[in-house]
């Protein structure tokens, strides 16, 4: 079982990547301070997550927030490729279900630090 943070995991895309992990079975903690996400996006998952009501730009609560996250994993570039896909059937299930379409492109970098980059070109 890994551990994720999920940043803003209360706001739209960031409560289906924690529906995601927590349907997988990895532990999940969220720092959101729900400026523009709602406590009803994780209602479904209270008891399944951990929760850090916070800002980013409190260092101290990021400071507890990145504790412990991630667990080290010598395949974690395929599980956040992995990720990605998830989350970009997430998107389109929610646009079949709404007939609404929304366009989405995730990149990926791996390294030391792996990160979501969402954008409208490849190169701006």
């Amino acid at each position: 079982m890994t551990k994720y943070l999920v940043t803003g995991g209360a706001g739209f895309i960031g409560s289906h990547i924690v529906e995601a992990l927590v349907k997988r079975g990895d532990r999940v903690r969220v720092l959101d301070n729900f400026s523009t996400g709602r406590e009803a996006n994780l209602k479904p998952f209270e008891n399944q997550i951990e929760l850090v009501r916070a800002d980013l730009c409190d260092e101290s609560a990021v400071t507890r927030a990145v504790a412990g996250v991630p667990d080290a994993r010598s395949d974690h570039a395929s599980a956040v490729a992995e990720l990605a896909l998830e989350m970009r059937a997430s998107i389109d299930e929610y646009s079949a279900q709404n007939d609404h379409q929304i366009k989405v492109r995730i990149g990926l970098c791996s390294g030391p630090v792996v990160a979501g980059v969402i954008g409208a070109r490849k190169f701006a």
